[in-house]
């Protein structure tokens, strides 16, 4: 019984990341619909044009610590990208949106906030 409890209290301290990458004929229209969809329901996020891994860092502290879900969405057509970083309490529903490119989810063990700062 020990064994169970201590497996099913490391799944309750994970976290489930989702990527979804969605490719536009324009970046600009990809932008303005994945926006649009944002904020009809209700999610806050963080637009970033082209970023280098060092300038994503550590708005991934914040999106980590924030919701049960962080999540990425990929914005791109065939010169350049934009992404949305948000994170939110359940899994975002992407039904009635247009379908992405692919959609990767994978857990994040949660670490201990001293680590994190």
């Amino acid at each position: 019984m020990g064994r169970f409890l201590k497996a099913f209290k490391s799944l309750e301290n994970q976290k489930t990341c989702i990527y979804a990458c969605f490719t536009f004929d324009s970046l600009s229209t990809g932008m303005r619909e994945v926006e649009g969809w944002l904020s009809s329901r209700g999610v806050r996020f963080k637009r970033v044009m082209d970023p280098t891994p060092e300038f994503v860092f550590p708005d991934l502290k914040v999106l980590y610590n924030e919701g049960r879900f962080p999540s990425i969405i990929e914005v791109r057509d065939e010169l350049s990208r934009a992404f949305y970083l948000f994170s939110i309490p359940v899994p975002l529903n992407m039904e009635g949106f247009m379908k992405p490119e692919f959609v990767l989810a994978f857990r994040l063990r949660v670490k201990r906030a001293s680590k994190l700062s």
